[in-house]
């Protein structure tokens, strides 16, 4: 079976954006542990952090808003404005799944399409509660996605989602490392 260009694209950045998605949802919830946790709040400068290690400081600044944790969850989570936000990335994945619907297994469809239903309609990001249960069910779907791709048929199309989520994988590592 030979793939399409523009398939073989979607499929990668399919798997690239279920990745990133998946990373800033892990970020997020270390740095509310890290906050929620510690002796003495981080504050401002675990959310810098969080900012720095998902290259978004200079994005955030340009909001306005101040560092708290509402607002750069709101940011890293909930911003449509902001193309890196989870939100954003399950969007992109869900248009990039749509575009090749045949090529995935119902699974696969499914657990994209919940991810993207958890923020239909959500405006506001709660306390530290309701942000780790927000977080913990995008890494449910997102893991359920991932199971599902390891379930399907060992085609071409398995490989080019596997490659995106694994250059995605080493990119936000190579952050974490810097």
């Amino acid at each position: 079976m030979k793939l399409l260009s523009r398939t073989a694209s979607s499929l990668y950045w399919l798997g690239r954006y279920i990745e990133r998605a998946d990373f800033i949802a892990r970020i997020i919830e270390a740095t509310v542990r890290l906050d929620v946790l510690s002796s003495q709040p981080a504050g401002e400068a675990a959310w810098s952090s969080a900012l720095t290690v998902t290259d978004t400081e200079e994005d955030f600044a340009a909001t306005g808003a101040s560092m708290t944790q509402t607002n750069v969850v709101k940011f890293l989570a909930l911003d449509t404005s902001h193309p890196g936000s989870v939100v954003q990335c399950l969007a992109r994945a869900r248009d990039n799944a749509r575009a090749v619907r045949t090529a995935l297994s119902r699974d696969a469809w499914t657990a994209i399409n919940r991810a993207w239903l958890l923020f239909e309609n959500r405006a506001g990001v709660g306390g530290s509660a309701a942000i780790l249960n927000m977080v913990e069910s995008v890494k449910n779907e997102t893991r359920g996605f991932e199971g599902a791709v390891h379930r399907m048929l060992r085609n071409q199309a398995l490989w080019f989602v596997r490659l995106g989520q694994a250059v995605e994988r080493a990119d936000n590592t190579a952050r974490l490392l810097d």
